[in-house]
């Protein structure tokens, strides 16, 4: 350790079980999802169009093949400004959630950590005079890079900076029209919040940064996805509440710590469509399991590369539908991956595999 307090915990138990129940008592307890949330989630990074969302919902019907999510990666955002629409290719977002929920589908948008640097983006804004940002060991507000280029990162161990994010989703911004994310019926995906940084050595943050004004980041940079998480779930739960929307939010994060099952799903990252990391899937998302971490998934059939062959899609999809959390997410440099874009046959397989898994969603 470089710094701070080291807390053991010591268990003791006779079988697996009773240790999971003291690590989880101790911790929390993981999340109860929504029945929606255990079905079948399609995503691509990215759908770029609301009638591109909407041909893929259709889709969905014609082939008569289950799906409860379909998901938007960053390309949905003004110039990757989270909580922005990009206004030309989508138009309607309030009418396109509408028309999900009439198909019984949800949407999920990604909102991560960093804030584009604009001085016409309200929420970054917001941040610097309120000084609700990550800052620099000599006090300067912390600037790097990430998708949209100049960002500056949310200091959610400042609880007003928490809150502030948190707000975002049950009370609208003033002047934000087309503004989805107060619907109980969209869900959230974190990504991004080890947190990464494009042009920083270790691809994160400094280990001199400070958060809360005097909080070193090295003390506390396994907890940042905790925290971001936190907030978001907060604010979601919230919203949920004063909608009187009896669901369970859902929400997906990739980076955690203990206790993060409090929140929701958890998914191994960018994963690669290949035999190896079909293979691995399976210990990863059973040690994540064991450590109380139960909500949990990969990307199906893998994130990079194309397949090497539709067998390797057939068989990552017959095992997916026993994840936990089972969503398909492609790069955005691949082939097409629904379902209908691959041989007859092999739609067919996987059209049985997702129902297969509904068949079982009561028994989970």
């Amino acid at each position: 350790m470089e710094a701070g307090d080291l807390d053991l915990y010591f268990f003791t138990a006779n079988e697996p079980r009773e240790l999971f129940e003291q690590q989880s008592s101790l911790l929390g307890k993981p999340l109860m999802p929504a029945r929606s949330a255990l079905g079948y989630h399609q995503c691509r990074w990215n759908y770029m169009s609301e009638a591109e969302v909407l041909e893929v919902s259709q889709k969905f019907e014609d082939y008569k093949i289950p799906c409860d999510f379909i998901w938007l990666d960053i390309e949905y955002s003004n110039h990757k400004a989270y909580f922005t629409w990009n206004e030309e290719r989508f138009p309607d977002p309030e009418g396109m959630v509408e028309k999900l929920w009439e198909k019984d589908r949800r949407l999920v948008t990604i909102i991560d950590p960093h804030i584009k640097r604009d001085s016409e983006y309200s929420i970054y804004l917001e941040h610097i005079e309120r000084n609700l940002a990550v800052r620099t060991q000599a006090g300067e507000v912390y600037e790097s890079w990430c998708w949209p280029g100049h960002s500056i990162w949310t200091d959610y161990f400042n609880p007003e900076a928490s809150s502030y994010m948190s707000s975002l989703y049950w009370s609208k911004p003033e002047g934000y029209s087309r503004y989805i994310w107060t619907d109980p019926r969209v869900g959230i995906w974190n990504d991004m919040n080890e947190p990464a940084c494009f042009n920083e050595t270790e691809g994160t943050f400094p280990k001199s940064n400070l958060h809360a004004n005097s909080l070193e980041h090295r003390l506390v940079h396994n907890l940042y996805g905790y925290m971001h998480t936190k907030s978001t779930y907060e604010g979601l739960k919230r919203r949920n509440q004063l909608a009187d929307f009896k669901e369970e939010p859902l929400l997906l994060t990739r980076s955690f710590f203990a206790g993060s099952q409090k929140f929701g799903a958890v998914w191994s990252g960018d994963c690669t469509c290949s035999w190896q990391d079909l293979r691995g899937s399976i210990p990863l998302l059973m040690q994540k399991s064991t450590c109380a971490i139960t909500f949990v998934g990969c990307d199906v059939p893998g994130f990079f590369k194309d397949p090497p062959s539709e067998e390797l899609v057939v068989r990552w999809y017959q095992l997916g539908c026993f994840y936990p959390f089972f969503r398909a997410h492609a790069h955005e440099a691949t082939q097409r991956r629904e379902p209908w874009t691959f041989s007859e046959r092999t739609c067919e397989l996987i059209a049985k595999a997702i129902r297969l898994r509904y068949q079982l969603l009561p028994y989970m």
